[in-house]
């Protein structure tokens, strides 16, 4: 159990130091963190891939749901009325 202890800390670390208006949302008050489908990955690139896997991971670890809004639809004011949104530019967005 030791090992799997040190590959989540090893996530955390990589996540906070990476994605730190991410971990901002994720220990905000509310149930979900909203992400736009270009955040990650938009070239399909590997390492921006996995950076997504570890920040829905981590989502996860601190009991936050994560939904993926898709290009072609932007969500209305009251499906983001409490919730908060990440992107990779770093920025958090307060619905």
């Amino acid at each position: 159990m030791d090992d799997q202890r040190e590959r989540e800390r090893e996530l955390i670390d990589d996540v906070r130091k990476e994605l730190p208006a991410f971990v901002e949302a994720c220990v905000s008050k509310t149930d979900m963190v909203l992400m736009h489908q270009y955040a990650f990955g938009a070239g399909l690139d590997r390492d921006e891939l996995l950076l997504l896997g570890k920040a829905i991971k981590y989502a996860g670890l601190a009991g936050k749901e994560v939904r993926i809004v898709p290009a072609s639809r932007v969500p209305s004011q009251s499906l983001t009325r409490g919730v908060r949104s990440a992107n990779r530019s770093l920025h958090v967005h307060r619905g």
